[in-house]
């Protein structure tokens, strides 16, 4: 149960969050349109989520849980898309 709660949940969940940011990241490309989007926003957003992947690095290191940090990796990747493509277009 530990491992479950610890390890496959948060894997679970961020694979979840990911889904989240597939229709806003295919729009975007398709579109070529971010009108309505902040910079800050996703600029900030991408420093937090960079914060916290690196926590869950070291909760990794010290403890041997890697769901948080499969969550982290996820999250941080496509929200840096995102980042990426609002600075674009």
């Amino acid at each position: 149960m530990e491992n479950f709660l610890l390890n496959l949940l948060p894997s679970i969940a961020g694979i979840l969050l990911g889904f989240c940011y597939i229709p806003q990241i295919r729009k975007t490309y398709r579109t070529k349109n971010v009108e309505g989007m902040s910079l800050a926003f996703w600029a900030i957003l991408n420093v937090a989520l960079s914060f916290l992947l690196v926590n869950s690095i070291v909760v990794f290191q010290t403890s041997g849980v890697w769901g948080y940090m499969v969550t982290e990796i996820f999250n941080e990747g496509l929200a840096f898309v995102m980042l990426l493509m609002v600075i674009k277009y």
